[in-house]
């Protein structure tokens, strides 16, 4: 098992060209999960890709953050449907053989 990497919300600011206040607003949605890491409030590597995507919601899209957890739960619930329906595929196919 891999062993995570957490990047500072600081150094996030940056990159991303965000406020720390964003930042904090998305922590206080509980949107991403973080983690204090020597001091420093960091998030997950993994979950850059989510946080990237809650950037673009609310900066092309002007959404608010209560309309991206809305939002971002709806496309947890398609995926996780997504999977289902594979699963139900695959259970036909082996009941048709």
């Amino acid at each position: 098992m891999e062993k995570p990497d957490f990047i500072a919300i600081v150094d996030l600011t940056v990159v991303y060209e965000v406020k720390l206040d964003f930042f904090n607003a998305i922590i206080e949605h509980e949107l991403v999960t973080v983690y204090e890491i020597e001091g420093a409030v960091c998030i997950d590597s993994v979950d850059i890709g989510k946080l990237e995507q809650i950037i673009r919601l609310t900066n092309e899209l002007k959404i608010n953050l209560e309309g991206v957890d809305v939002i971002l739960n709806l496309l947890d619930r398609i995926e996780l449907m997504k999977e289902e329906l594979i699963d139900t595929k695959h259970k036909l196919r082996f009941l048709e053989e």
